[in-house]
């Protein structure tokens, strides 16, 4: 299965440190641009020199909201045998995830960001390539996200407009992104 691949094209979090946290959830993994729910300020799982001041937990959100960041650390995929982990032997980002247990990097967007991100972004069918007429892109209550033609009256969580359809090359393959701009959060 391929993940997510995000590109902050234009974020507000390139320059404010604040839009900028570490994650940690001890169960799940999460692929880049999956939205997050931040939660309270925990002990550091990390130890040695690999330990963090500030590491959050988050979670899935269980609701349509705002507030929401989403995880965005660099594609370094890690193959784990037993205790031991090696680095960078897959150099596909498609292949990446968030290792659940491991602290990883979230941004919260802000209005006005711009985002790219590949087919595996949306819920299953519900890319911009898929839906006819796709415009705008919403949370759903399972928090995943879906294109849609206009937005739905009443909606009050993240949101995003569809820019535009831009191509990006990952190895030999050419697959479809979406430049997304930040409309609610």
């Amino acid at each position: 299965m391929a993940n997510t691949i995000l590109v902050q094209t234009h974020v507000a979090a390139m320059d404010v440190d604040s839009y900028n946290r570490v994650a940690y959830n001890a169960t799940t993994a999460f692929q880049n641009g999956a939205a997050l729910a931040m939660g309270a300020l925990v002990p550091n799982p990390a130890t040695g020199r690999n330990k963090m001041p500030f590491v959050f937990q988050v979670a899935a959100p269980a609701a349509v909201q705002t507030n929401v960041w989403l995880a965005y650390s660099p594609e370094v995929n890690i193959l784990t045998a037993g205790a031991s982990q090696y680095k960078g032997l897959n150099n596909d980002p498609r292949d990446f995830t968030n290792i659940a247990g491991m602290p990883f990097d979230a941004f919260k967007p802000v209005v006005g960001d711009l985002i790219q991100v590949t087919t595996p972004f949306f819920s299953n069918a519900k890319d911009p390539g898929t839906v006819t007429g796709a415009t705008v892109v919403e949370m759903t209550a399972a928090g995943a996200f879906e294109s849609l033609a206009a937005a739905t009256s009443g909606y009050a969580g993240i949101a995003f407009k569809i820019l535009r359809k831009e191509s990006t090359i990952v190895g030999s393959d050419i697959v479809d992104a979406w430049i997304l701009e930040c409309t609610a959060n």
